[in-house]
């Protein structure tokens, strides 16, 4: 076809341009990622709220204490637990990871839930001397959340995110350790309740610390590792980092 006969075959085209034009999608480049990056991930689904009753340390008289630990609700928000005989009522406000724990509740069953929203039942471990089952961890990891707050001081924080899969039913306890340069800026144990096998997920009380310098990156490295039954001693790390704004 000559040049000629190729402008004619766009004439019939020529209305259509305005409304190609206005068009967000007529005339739109498709998305291309940057030269030398890779797309975004997907975004996994937000696991729902939990609640667990789990072993806290001894009092001083050697009798066993216990804690509620609550995870997975919406950040900075009040929540409240309560026991089945209505005697324990503790409440407080969510961190910013969406968790709390509430030290030195008795033993018992105990529901929880946010605001006026509707209430979950806590899972519990088995009372001290019926301790129950204690199955292999098939699969454990460690992730870190990464977030810079700017206020009267720039701060990096850091929420670690604790993932276990079990063989079977019963409680896991774990301790997890936040390093920064070789020194140990925060730490604690914690207990996974299973009562089927399966993954849980948990964020754990996370560490925040004061930008150095503008530009300046902070690096934190986290450690699980299982304290009790047949997966006892395996572990998971992560390292995250933390770019401070450079203004």
């Amino acid at each position: 076809m000559n040049r000629h006969g190729r402008f004619a075959a766009l004439l019939p085209l020529l209305p259509l341009l305005p409304a190609l034009l206005a068009s967000p999608v007529g005339l739109a480049a498709p998305a291309v990622a940057a030269p030398g990056t890779a797309p975004a991930p997907a975004m996994a689904a937000a696991a729902g709220p939990s609640c667990e009753l789990v072993p806290g340390q001894d009092d001083p008289a050697g009798k066993p204490t216990y804690r509620l630990v609550l995870s997975g609700f919406t950040p900075e928000k009040d929540v409240q637990a309560a026991s089945a005989d209505k005697k324990y009522n503790p409440s407080g406000t969510t961190s910013k990871s969406g968790s709390i724990t509430f030290e030195g509740v008795p033993y018992g069953s105990y529901r929880a839930a946010e605001g006026g929203g509707k209430a979950i039942k806590c899972a519990k471990v088995p009372a001290a001397g019926r301790q129950g089952r204690e199955p292999a961890v098939t699969s454990l990891s460690v992730g870190t959340k990464v977030e810079i707050s700017k206020d009267l001081v720039t701060t990096a924080g850091f929420d670690p995110m604790v993932t276990m899969r079990v063989s079977g039913p019963g409680t896991v306890r774990y301790e997890y350790r936040m390093t920064r340069e070789s020194r140990d800026v925060q730490s604690g144990t914690d207990t996974f309740v299973f009562t089927k096998a399966g993954e849980r997920q948990r964020s754990s009380t996370g560490f925040a610390t004061a930008c150095p310098a503008p530009g300046a990156v902070v690096s934190v490295t986290t450690t699980v590792e299982i304290l009790t039954g047949p997966s006892k001693g395996r572990t998971a790390q992560d390292t995250a980092r933390a770019t401070c704004p450079a203004t």
